[in-house]
């Protein structure tokens, strides 16, 4: 996808659905969205994310993008949107049953990827040579 395009994906949660903007391979949500998602107030969410960027957990200018949305009133307004991994940050700090719920679903979400990562490097440790111009016979 390049940059301008932009698709609009349905999450369903227990609370209800929540749309949200999918761009550049990842999923973006503003502030309302983080609320609803997470079951709490803005101002809570905001705090978490401010406090990410505070602490240099996350770098803003990589993880914040500008989407323009038209409100009620029918006009369009730009809004922040905060992409996966203020998503995954805020879920880990929020204390409520839907966090605990995210907080699970995330991890079961990285166990493919830790295995994957832990088959790989059993192949390099078994073996070394490969990759420094070493032959190895078949096993």
């Amino acid at each position: 996808m390049n940059e301008t395009t932009q698709e609009i994906a349905i999450f369903e949660g227990e609370n209800g659905d929540i749309a949200v903007t999918l761009q550049q391979e990842t999923v973006w949500l503003n502030q309302a969205q983080l609320a609803g998602l997470f079951a709490k107030n803005k101002r809570t969410i905001s705090e978490h994310i401010r406090n990410l960027f505070k602490e240099g957990e996350l770098e803003e200018s990589a993880v914040v993008r500008n989407f323009r949305t038209t409100a009620s009133d029918g006009k369009s307004y730009d809004t922040q949107h905060y992409n996966l991994d203020v998503i995954i940050s805020v879920g880990y700090r929020v204390k409520s049953p839907q966090g605990v719920r995210f907080r699970q679903w995330a991890t079961r979400q990285q166990r493919p990827a830790t295995n994957n990562m832990t088959q790989t490097t059993a192949l390099r440790v078994i073996h070394p040579a490969q990759g420094k111009g070493e032959q190895r016979g078949a096993a």
